[in-house]
């Protein structure tokens, strides 16, 4: 498990810009400065679009979320618990803390985006592949009924390769959803690469590894052939859920995916008519390339919003703020397997 440290809140600055952009200023969480600058070193500040992922929902699949913190402004709502015996309720804090990254007003990337809880796993942060696949399918009937809002689902799990996971996943991206997934920590075994797993194994997910703030892989993060990308992942500043207003730091995989989710939302909300598979090879386009110290198979791209690389010049004002791994179907419900939380000690 992960240290938990809160944060004490503190007042994060936003600027308008002449143009589409907005600025944010004192930001927290330095992974949303590194993903808006190409180069190191870390600047101060986060510009995104003025839509900032507007009419688009990001489903959660996780412990759930603390739907009445502070940082999320009206923005979460409960969607299902799954798992058998679970309260309405992130008592275990990962979900929220995803959530945040994604689209915390404070911490987040998509800062206007909806934010869906699917509780999937127990507050201990256990549960199964069935359920994480029951999760999926309550997601693809949400979303066809909330059409035409845009979606996005975070999946920041890990569990035992699974056929029916993935192709549940499958399902999703065929539906037009944007699926993105944590390539998983190092486990007892060592095992680093992220193809033995699910959902790290899907062919169809955006795959994202962990990097810290000096473009180092973290040392916790899987690798290999299916990661997609890497995006920060180490001490992440976000939202707690066990209060409506506190901070956490955090390290893990689990904090990398949710800055790739927050954009995609914010990249839905922009395009119009842009399908999932053409926001993905935006991201994947835009990325930059070689600047990361790593080895091995897996592509040396780190995740960069673009934003600040299509503004036009304008006067600030003060305000207030593919994967080559192939899956096959198999049956669910032959598959009860442990998922596992992507937390780092």
């Amino acid at each position: 498990m992960a240290e938990w440290k809160p944060e004490e809140e503190s007042q994060l600055g936003f600027s308008s810009q002449a143009d589409h952009l907005l600025m944010q200023t004192n930001v927290q969480n330095w992974g949303l400065v590194r993903i808006g600058q190409r180069q190191l070193p870390l600047g101060k500040i986060y510009e995104y679009p003025a839509l900032a992922g507007k009419n688009v929902d990001i489903y959660i699949i996780d412990t759930g979320v603390n739907i009445n913190h502070t940082d999320f402004d009206d923005r979460a709502e409960w969607g299902a618990t799954i798992i058998d015996g679970g309260a309405d309720a992130d008592n275990h804090g990962h979900g929220t803390a995803v959530a945040g990254i994604a689209a915390g007003r404070l911490q987040g990337v998509a800062k206007k985006a909806h934010i869906i809880a699917v509780k999937c796993l127990n507050d201990e942060g256990d549960g199964s592949v069935s359920d994480i696949i029951q999760g999926l399918h309550y997601v693809l009937g949400q979303v066809q009924a909330r059409r035409p809002n845009k979606a996005v689902v975070n999946l920041s799990v890990e569990a035992d390769k699974s056929d029916a996971l993935n192709e549940a996943i499958d399902a999703l991206v065929r539906a037009d959803i944007m699926v993105v997934a944590a390539a998983g920590n190092i486990d007892d075994n060592q095992d680093k690469n992220a193809c033995n797993y699910s959902p790290s194994s899907s062919s169809t997910a955006l795959i994202i590894g962990a990097t810290d703030s000096n473009d180092n892989v973290a040392s916790f993060s899987r690798s290999g052939p299916c990661i997609d990308l890497f995006a920060p992942g180490v001490k992440i500043t976000s939202d707690g859920g066990r209060a409506n207003d506190i901070r956490v730091v955090s390290s893990g995989t689990s904090f990398s995916a949710p800055f790739v989710s927050g954009l995609a939302a914010v990249l839905l909300s922009e395009t119009g008519n842009q399908t999932a598979e053409k926001v993905k090879n935006r991201i994947l386009t835009v990325s930059s390339s070689d600047i990361l110290e790593m080895q091995g198979t897996s592509p040396n791209l780190l995740l960069y919003t673009g934003f600040s690389d299509t503004k036009h010049a304008g006067t600030a004002t003060s305000g207030t703020n593919q994967s080559n791994c192939d899956q096959r179907m198999a049956n669910a419900a032959l598959f009860p397997l442990i998922v596992m939380l992507l937390l780092m000690t």
